[in-house]
């Protein structure tokens, strides 16, 4: 049960630091998990959390995305 609450307490400090800066999720949930389950547990995990957040926050974050200003990203990544 403590086990439990440990770990929706790492991923919710991981999710908190990821939707802020945009990085760092599994550089912080890994090391942290590692320390409760075994790694070959802790990175699948991670892993689908990570996926399942970043996909809601594509989700919220759909109505400010502005189709002009994406082409001009495109066009200047396939340039560099």
């Amino acid at each position: 049960m403590m086990g439990q609450f440990i770990i929706a307490l790492i991923f919710f400090f991981t999710s908190l630091v990821y939707s802020t800066f945009g990085f760092g999720f599994a550089m912080i949930s890994i090391p942290l998990l590692s320390l409760v389950l075994a790694p070959k547990t802790a990175i699948p995990l991670s892993l689908l959390m990570g996926l399942g957040i970043g996909f809601y926050l594509v989700i919220t974050s759909c109505k400010d995305i502005k189709p002009k200003q994406i082409l001009y990203l495109l066009i200047g990544s396939a340039i560099g």
